[in-house]
């Protein structure tokens, strides 16, 4: 189990057209002195679960060389909803095999399920290390059909600068994205999505690992085209 305290402020904007990837390296290229920046690219399946102990708890899927693999985090936030800067306590699971996943947790009502692609980069500005993550989220229904595309452009760091947040404020909103709000938060699109039909149930891990495989492949086509 990873703990680890974060910071963030979020973007947003339903503008699926706009390029992540070329968000994040405009942002770079605003710094002077960039000399510190990591991009990575990775994409996974992501399902929220209700929970009475904690604000937020998902489960990742990914696949990895053939494999599919799972981890479990739960969030507790420490700052109130109207703040502009959340911080959260976060315990993750490390990576295992799916063959290891307990299916209890299915449970648990599902509030928001969705196919993510993230692109990430790691900066530095006036000294101060964030961590810049940008989510393309499209989500789905029972049925695993897109109902609705996002992207969340997430700017955390372990020291966050009150005084920073204006340099990247005014970069995304000179791009058209606006800070989140409650109504286009993860869990609330998803909650409205999925509805009613926020039971998903799996006999067998290979019955779950069929239908992450096949939603993978789909989703995969669904990009190219």
């Amino acid at each position: 189990m990873k703990n680890n305290m974060e910071t963030e402020v979020t973007y947003i904007t339903s503008d699926f057209s706009l390029n992540t990837q070329q968000l994040l390296e405009g942002l770079y290229k605003q710094i002077e002195d960039n000399r510190l920046t990591i991009f990575r690219y990775n994409d996974c399946i992501q399902m929220l679960f209700e929970d009475l102990k904690h604000d937020k708890k998902k489960i990742t899927f990914k696949v990895n060389h053939g494999n599919l693999y799972y981890s479990i985090a739960t969030k507790d936030r420490l700052t109130s909803t109207n703040d502009i800067l959340q911080t959260y306590q976060e315990s993750k699971t490390i990576w295992a095999l799916i063959d290891e996943l307990d299916l209890s947790i299915f449970k648990n009502k599902v509030l928001a399920f969705y196919y993510k692609e993230l692109n990430r980069m790691t900066i530095k500005y006036k000294n101060v290390k964030y961590k810049v993550n940008g989510h393309d989220v499209q989500f789905l229904d029972s049925n695993c059909e897109v109902k609705k595309r996002m992207k969340y452009i997430e700017v955390e760091s372990k020291k966050f600068e009150l005084d920073h947040i204006n340099f990247f404020t005014d970069y995304f909103m000179k791009r058209e994205l606006d800070m989140i709000d409650y109504e286009n938060s993860k869990w609330i699109i998803g909650k409205e999505i999925i509805g009613a039909q926020n039971q998903f149930t799996f006999s067998d891990v290979s019955k779950l690992k069929q239908f992450l495989l096949d939603l993978y492949t789909k989703m995969s086509v669904c990009y190219l085209v």
